[in-house]
């Protein structure tokens, strides 16, 4: 079986910059009237921007700031979690929470179980795969080698 590859973005300044700014928009958002009626949909800013924070955090592991540690390890891990297991599910579970349209809901709850599989397939390879990361061009990569 081919080994996965998850690609990030391309510095530790550019992912703290967007979480940061993701991060002020998804306060923002959960302070509007509306997140009341759409608190699935308002929280997403306010939860990337925490995926965000943990991406730059790896950067500065690779970029040799500090050596492994517990932190760079958990943000990795933060990381890898968002982006395999909980945006495949919660993406499609907020958009039926929200959605007012009877068919529509059914099929957005219908996504919410593929997300499910992707989520569940996911969770195995990362705990089974050895998925340190490297700097590959200006991404770091998961999985190389």
């Amino acid at each position: 079986m081919e080994k996965k590859r998850y690609n990030m973005c391309i510095s530790a300044e550019a992912s703290f910059a967007v979480g940061v700014g993701v991060g002020l928009i998804g306060v923002a958002t959960l302070q509007c009237p509306g997140a009341k009626t759409l608190p699935w949909l308002a929280a997403v800013p306010a939860l990337f921007a925490v995926q965000q924070v943990a991406e730059g955090v790896v950067w500065l592991y690779l970029n040799g700031v500090f050596r492994q540690t517990p932190v760079s390890l958990l943000a990795q891990y933060v990381y890898l979690t968002f982006a395999l297991i909980w945006w495949p599910v919660y993406m499609p579970l907020a958009v039926a929470l929200t959605e007012p349209v009877p068919w529509r809901r059914r099929w957005s709850f219908a996504a919410v179980v593929g997300g499910f599989y992707v989520s569940a397939f996911d969770t195995y390879y990362l705990l089974t795969t050895d998925l340190s990361p490297t700097v590959i061009g200006h991404s770091i990569q998961y999985g190389h080698g």
